[in-house]
């Protein structure tokens, strides 16, 4: 269980949880090759991932930038134009990255849990033997 928390969750501290919770998951006889391949590749750094990813993207909303032309008593003249903004189909997209590595952290860890309880109580101490059709 501490393998699977610190893959969902170590990210957060300063990634080291995360590298201790890969540690953990190779060196231990309850996961197959293949589950610890899934437990190291989906996601690395586990929840903190997308967190710092959100953290690092900019929004940026329209803007009107204007200049004065000529200013003449009370007549001023002003040159205006847009700078667009974000467009509102790559704000969706990035939410639907971050949405998706989200989803695929937990469910990894899910997974993991699942192979973990299939493996019985005593599959700590002998690796579980595949059966092949």
């Amino acid at each position: 269980m501490a393998a699977i928390v610190l893959l969902l969750g170590g990210g957060f501290l300063v990634g080291l949880g995360w590298l201790a919770g890969v540690v953990l998951l190779w060196t231990s006889a309850v996961w197959t090759t293949r589950d610890k391949v899934v437990g190291t590749l989906f996601v690395p750094g586990g929840l903190a991932l997308p967190f710092i990813l959100e953290l690092q993207i900019t929004v940026k909303a329209p803007q009107q930038v204007c200049k004065v032309l000529r200013a003449h008593n009370a007549l001023t003249t002003y040159s205006c134009r847009t700078i667009p903004g974000t467009p509102e189909w790559q704000r969706i997209a990035w939410d639907a990255g971050l949405v998706a590595l989200v989803v695929a952290s937990i469910a990894a860890a899910a997974y993991l849990y699942a192979q973990s309880r299939r493996a019985g109580p005593g599959a700590s101490a002998q690796p579980r033997a595949t059966v092949s059709s």
